[in-house]
């Protein structure tokens, strides 16, 4: 429930989901992308755009391994996401969000503007633990009619996959970045 002075609480439904459990989940293993084909943006020139906290900042680099598809690698030094350190979590949150930088900073090498995130059709859980294992996202850019929409895979260096995206879309900021802000993620998107 909203409420608004002046104005009778209203009911809004932000967002929903399907929840679908399997006892014995399938172990899921993918041969490894290709090698980056030129275009690498660091750390550095990613979170002078991008807005995360620490223990968000969670992108090392991204390079570009073809055309529309990126590889993000993650950085394995993180603090903990939340202030109790024996809290665990279920789902993931920051390999999700490893992905949504990754398939960002695409994005903005291709269009110049930040986006959020506006819409997911599905997310694979296979293991949202890496326990430590350097991990890598693989983001491919494409299209459904007329809208920009990625799919994206995290797996470690075996190709063992831990979470899988598919249909994200974002929905775009309504200003370009400064030049000297966009430039440097020109070269993820082939520019």
């Amino acid at each position: 429930m909203q409420t608004i002075v002046g104005r009778e609480p209203e009911e809004k439904l932000h967002f929903s989901g399907v929840v679908v459990l399997s006892p014995n989940p399938a172990t899921q293993v993918y041969g490894l992308a290709n090698q980056p084909t030129g275009g690498l943006l660091n750390r550095e020139d990613t979170y002078k755009v991008f807005f995360h906290g620490p223990a968000y900042q969670v992108l090392e680099k991204v390079e570009r391994i073809g055309v529309r598809h990126v590889i993000g690698t993650m950085k394995t030094d993180l603090p903990l996401n939340t202030t109790d350190a024996n809290h665990g979590d279920l789902t993931g949150p920051r390999l999700i969000e490893f992905c949504f930088q990754t398939a960002g900073v695409w994005e903005i090498g291709q269009t110049g503007s930040l986006a959020l995130p506006s819409v997911v059709e599905s997310v694979v859980i296979h293991q949202s633990q890496t326990n430590g294992a350097p991990v890598y996202a693989e983001v491919m850019a494409g299209e459904v009619n007329g809208e920009l929409t990625f799919t994206a895979r995290v797996r470690d260096s075996e190709g063992k996959i831990y979470i899988e995206l598919s249909g994200y879309r974002t929905s775009r900021m309504p200003n370009t970045l400064p030049t000297d802000l966009a430039g440097p993620f020109t070269v993820i998107a082939g520019g």
